[in-house]
Order: C-alpha cells, then structure tokens, then sequence
C-alpha cells in the first residue's frame, strides 16, 4: 500500500515515512482514493490530507474525518426567502439551554433518519416517507437540533406553511413542532437566541481558509449549537447548511468544513451559540 501510495502521490521520503507511523492514516487515505479511482482531486485532497495531519500531529484521524470527510446528507426541507428574509420577521426571545440539557436531549449520532423521524411521528414521520418514496434522502439535522431544543426547554412556535404549501414546522406526534430547514433554523436561532452576547460565534468561509482548515483551531473547545449555512449556489443540490452539537471543537456528525465527494468548502458561514 505504501509504494502505491508513494507512487501515485509523488510523496517525499519524509511523507512515508509519516504515513508508516500512522497506519490508521494510510488506511483511510487510500480507502478514500481507492473509492474515487485515484482521480486527480482525490489525489489534492490526500495530499493535503498528509500535510495537514503532519502539520497537526495531535490531531486524529476521526477528528480529521469528522471535520473533512463529511458529504451532504440530502435535501432538507424548502426555504422561503420571502419569508424568512424579511427584515421585519421577528420572534419572542429565549434564553439558551445548558450543554447538558442540550446533549442529553439531542439524538444519538448512531440514530438514522428513519428511526428519528419514526420516534418523533406525525407530520414529521408522514413527510421522511414521502421523500424516500420518491427515491431520495433526507437531511434530517435541522429536525435533530429541533428535537434537541424542544427538550431542551426552548419552545419552537408554529411557523406558517410557505406559499407552495411546504411547510417552516412540522407537528410531531409528541405536540412540539421540528424546524426541518438547515438554514431556516439558522436564521429562527439568531433571531430567539441573539447574537450579540459573548455566547454567540460567527465564522466566514473566507476565516476557514483552504479547504476550511482553519476551522478546527477557531472550533477548539467551543461546545454548544452548531449552525453552518452553505454556499448559495449549492444549496438546491447539496442542502442549506448543517446544524449539530458541538462538544470539544467536533460536531457529533460532522462539520462539513470540506466535502470530499464534491471537492469543495461547503460553508458559507458558521454560526456558534456557546453552552455552559
């Protein structure tokens, strides 16, 4: 594996030597460049992989993988500009949860959408099925931090349906209401948490750097609400953004600071709302 490895990439004898001491690296870049047919990106990436982890020597692989080897997750639900831009939109203020209300109520990572959707029921459960019978997925992480928050203590109210008939919430079997929208809820948590206290963190794709490496170090140790808005033009395809639990700098999911099925930074911006 190693030759192989030296070979395709070019590496110097200082990169080998790196990649011996670290099988667990060796591993995951080649499963990664063996999965994209050693293309010419994928071999960018794996070499900037090896740079980057020889550079961050106590950096893991998991952590690596959790901040740049995540990919879109599906469509989530649609979004209303009109709505949800107006600068008149306002909603009742909230204070934050603690970190552990928040954790201890948000789902599992080892928790798939359809076991998500299946527990939270109603309106919720009725809309995932109607998206994989049409042969797609779901991004359910806006519905996650929705469920995190309304156990929480903080109250998601009833939004109205958008003028297509899509809904801005969603009724669950349990009463409480689920935004389904990355970047809807984004825009719902700066306007009921606020951003001008010292728990409110914002992050530009241009701060992140090349291939959002910068990230990890602006992340290291922050814990509390994870909101990441994606990039306009990606939005139809890729999702509007990602929403998580942030605990240490890692998201429980992923970050998405770089996706490597599309070779691109994802990340608009990155908004934080820290936990204590």
């Amino acid at each position: 594996m190693i030759k192989i490895l030296g070979k395709e990439l070019a590496l110097s004898s200082t990169q080998i030597a790196f990649l011996r001491d670290r099988a667990d690296a060796m591993n995951t870049i080649n499963k990664y460049l063996e999965q994209n047919i050693f293309s010419e990106e994928s071999k960018i990436f794996a070499i900037w992989s090896i740079n980057y982890l020889m550079q961050n020597p106590n950096v893991t692989i998991n952590q690596f993988k959790n901040w740049f080897m995540g990919t879109s997750e599906g469509q989530d639900g649609d979004y209303d500009a009109a709505y949800w831009e107006n600068p008149n939109l306002t909603f009742q203020k909230q204070n934050l949860p603690t970190f552990i209300d928040f954790k201890s109520a948000c789902p599992s990572k080892y928790t798939n959408a359809q076991s998500l959707c299946t527990d939270i029921g109603g309106e919720i459960l009725t809309m995932y099925n109607a998206v994989i019978a049409k042969g797609k997925n779901l991004n359910t992480c806006a519905i996650r931090i929705s469920r995190a928050l309304n156990y929480s203590g903080i109250i998601i109210p009833s939004l109205p349906d958008n003028p297509d008939g899509s809904k801005n919430t969603a009724l669950g079997s349990d009463g409480k209401k689920y935004i389904i929208n990355a970047r809807a809820l984004n825009i719902w948590m700066k306007k009921t948490f606020g951003t001008s206290s010292s728990s409110y963190k914002h992050y530009t794709a241009l701060q992140g750097g090349i291939k959002g490496e910068n990230f990890p170090s602006l992340l290291d140790g922050k814990q509390g609400i994870y909101s990441m808005v994606s990039k306009g033009e990606i939005q139809k395809a890729w999702g509007t953004g990602h929403a998580d639990l942030l605990e240490n700098g890692e998201c429980l999911l992923n970050c998405h600071f770089y996706d490597t099925n599309n070779e691109f930074v994802p990340v608009d911006y990155i908004d934080v709302w820290i936990l204590n």
